[in-house]
Order: C-alpha cells, then structure tokens, then sequence
C-alpha cells in the first residue's frame, strides 16, 4: 500500500480526498478502489479531483463502481 503513493494520480486523489473528508487516508481496504479510480480516469488531474471530491458523498468503491459503468448506456438497447 505505501508503494502506491508513489504514483502521482494515487497521491493526487488521496490529497483530495483528504480535503473534501477530513478522515479519508489510504488504507489496505481502499487502495485498490482508489487505483481503479485512477486508471479509469487515465491519470488526468482534473478527472481525478472531481473524482476525490465525491469522497465526502460516496465510498471510493461506489465512486470506482460508478466509473466502471459510465459507458454501460450505450449498450442498452431503445424500448
């Protein structure tokens, strides 16, 4: 888990996280919601900042959750 600070998105998200939810850290249970997190959202800064913000609304799993189904629209079919 400390390894992952080392990537600059993990580090971004974390830091704002922690601004936007006064008690969010990284831990052994999110970071692999977090890493997710940041790779759907391809490292872009700004993504990943509106992405932490949410954290003081969801859990990172449900933010991570919701990302993975941002496409699944497209694929339901017209009634």
């Amino acid at each position: 888990m400390a390894d992952s600070l080392d990537y600059d998105a993990i580090q971004l998200f974390t830091e704002r996280a922690a601004q936007s939810l006064l008690p969010f850290a990284l831990t052994d249970a999110n970071v692999l919601a977090v890493a997710r997190i940041c790779q759907q959202l391809d490292g872009i800064p700004l993504a990943i900042e509106i992405a932490a913000a949410q954290a003081r609304a969801l859990p990172v799993e449900a933010i991570a959750e919701r990302l993975g189904e941002r496409f699944a629209w497209l694929n339901k079919r017209a009634p």
